[in-house]
């Protein structure tokens, strides 16, 4: 696995969603939804884009952005790579299945070597993913130097791990809740008694139910 490397390729504020086939990217995107919403259909899959999420696609994938008709959608577009090293073309536009190229690829997330990324997924971290986005963005027009740049750039993809982990311990915690009301589902147990029993505050343990299930 290859370190961290990123290299921002190119970032941009924009409205609206211009193709109507499904494309291909050669670098790797995050798309961060500002207002508006939408959709991404992917690898047989249905990815929703409302205001907040953060939506990560590899590059080399097939994948058709869609809009919805009542909201003009609103978002960042970053293109990069996970590591530096492959040639410097700066924009390279998504094109339609039958003008790919393959030999333009550009798959960094293969070289990173972090399966959390080999896929299309999308993530919610709010304004914190946010200020990323709006910072990178500043850097960006002003020119900055490109060890900045990339360090904000990796401390994003970073925030994006930290976000993942953090919701698969949440829903440890769910699952060890769950388990422990089976063991004990002929007893009366109330919130706290279960909160209790596993380690937390009734209320955190509240919120993680109403959040997952």
């Amino acid at each position: 696995m290859k370190q961290l490397n990123p290299y921002l390729r190119h970032i941009n504020r924009t409205t609206g969603i211009k193709n109507k086939q499904y494309t291909r990217a050669y670098d790797c995107r995050l798309l961060y939804v500002l207002s508006g919403g939408g959709k991404m259909l992917t690898e047989g899959r249905e990815l929703a884009l409302v205001p907040g999420t953060l939506l990560y696609y590899p590059a080399g994938i097939s994948y058709l952005l869609v809009a919805d008709k009542e909201t003009n959608m609103s978002f960042y577009t970053v293109n990069f790579d996970f590591v530096d090293g492959y040639p410097r073309e700066g924009v390279m536009p998504p094109v339609y299945l039958a003008d790919y190229d393959e030999a333009r690829l550009c798959p960094s997330q293969i070289e990173l070597g972090r399966e959390r990324f080999f896929t299309a997924f999308c993530a919610e971290g709010g304004d914190n993913l946010r200020w990323y986005l709006s910072r990178l963005h500043e850097l960006h027009i002003a020119r900055e130097d490109n060890g900045l740049i990339s360090a904000v750039l990796a401390a994003l993809i970073e925030e994006i791990c930290h976000l993942d982990n953090r919701s698969k311990a949440n829903s440890r915690t769910v699952e060890d809740a769950l388990g422990y009301m089976k063991l004990h589902f002929a007893e009366p147990l109330t919130n706290s008694e279960i909160a209790s029993a596993l380690g937390y505050h009734p209320y955190y343990l509240g919120a993680l139910f109403r959040k997952e299930l």
